[in-house]
């Protein structure tokens, strides 16, 4: 084995002398660097983390004055969970170059991975400071403050966000998706209305408009905002709740509502709300005893949201009042007395 070649595999007895000789040489420093960090790559591939992060180490050694390989042992530093050492590489870099806004991206996800949060948000804040153009940290940075559960401060880094990048499709997306949270449906709206005229074709967008929509109880509008996100997206299974929804409570269309609540269904068999849709297509025709078993089955599994746990008792209530109160209200039946089948009119839920 040459010289090369070890000094590739990185064996420690070597490298003082390979040291030494990349300092006479000079202009090899970098090469020999680059060479490490493509074998360190080979086995991170493989899974070999420990190895990546040797290589890395000899990377390091070889130019410890280069920001990026300063970044690279950082980050393999924290895949490993070694938080105090990838935070010290991080910002070692960054003291090599302060303008390297991918560092201040990553000095906060090892605060966060250690669950520091509030740590996270002041390296976003610094890097917006440092390098304001850089929008990526702004992204990161409304995802910690709503992660906190301050949408304020989310608010008003996305609006100024849209002031200074008026195309930026995420911000304009990102806003809409808070005003919908805030009950702001009239700005949701304006909001996603941007986005459609930059961008008419992403499903997504169409899907949130629909909810938008139906909040505002524009149903015909919210009905169109959903057909066209499941045309742009045919799998995309909340829509074809959200429109199944939307025909059940204005009971039309019920025929092609219970298909629409079978296509959901069919992908997301638990879903409480999903079942809470089919009950309601069961109730308004008028199968009230299937409705009461479907609804009880929602019930069963215990969703975490109060609000959807006491619908779903109020539906209950609600049918049984339908039903003449003859059904015991006592619990569902067992997942494993549940069989679903294909059948192209959407009657698929069946007592076992």
């Amino acid at each position: 084995m040459d010289v090369k070649e070890q000094f590739i595999r990185g064996r420690t007895a070597v490298r003082p002398y390979l040291y030494c000789l990349l300092v006479l040489t000079g202009g090899c420093a970098d090469r020999t660097a680059s060479q490490y960090l493509e074998t360190a790559r080979v086995h991170q591939s493989r899974g070999e983390s420990g190895a990546a992060l040797e290589m890395l180490q000899a990377a390091v050694s070889v130019v410890p004055e280069d920001a990026f390989y300063q970044q690279q042992l950082g980050l393999a530093y924290l895949r490993l969970g070694r938080y105090a050492e990838a935070a010290a590489s991080l910002e070692r870099a960054l003291e090599l170059e302060p303008h390297y806004a991918d560092l201040y991206r990553d000095l906060a996800a090892a605060c966060e991975a250690q669950g520091m949060k509030s740590a996270a948000i002041g390296w976003l804040e610094q890097g917006t400071k440092q390098v304001p153009g850089y929008e990526p940290l702004y992204r990161d940075l409304v995802d910690l403050k709503l992660g906190q559960d301050r949408p304020d401060d989310a608010l008003r880094i996305l609006e100024a966000a849209v002031e200074r990048w008026p195309d930026a499709l995420w911000a304009h997306f990102r806003l809409a998706q808070l005003y919908h949270r805030l009950e702001l449906f009239d700005k949701a709206r304006v909001a996603l209305e941007t986005v459609l005229d930059i961008e008419p074709g992403i499903a997504e967008v169409h899907a949130l408009l629909g909810g938008v929509l139906y909040e505002q109880e524009k149903y015909e509008d919210a009905a169109k905002a959903y057909r066209r996100a499941i045309a742009l997206d045919p799998e995309d299974h909340s829509s074809h709740n959200n429109l199944a929804w939307l025909y059940a409570i204005q009971g039309i269309r019920l025929k092609e509502a219970q298909r629409l609540s079978w296509r959901s269904l069919r992908q997301v068999p638990d879903s409480p709300t999903y079942l809470d849709t089919f009950a309601e297509i069961l109730y308004r025709t008028a199968q009230y005893e299937r409705a009461i078993e479907v609804i009880r089955h929602a019930i069963s599994l215990r969703p975490e949201n109060p609000a959807l746990r006491e619908h779903l008792q109020s539906q209950l209530d609600k049918f049984m009042a339908a039903h003449g109160g003859s059904v015991d209200r006592g619990g569902s039946k067992g997942a494993e007395e549940w069989r679903w089948t294909n059948h192209t009119d959407g009657q698929i839920f069946h007592g076992g």
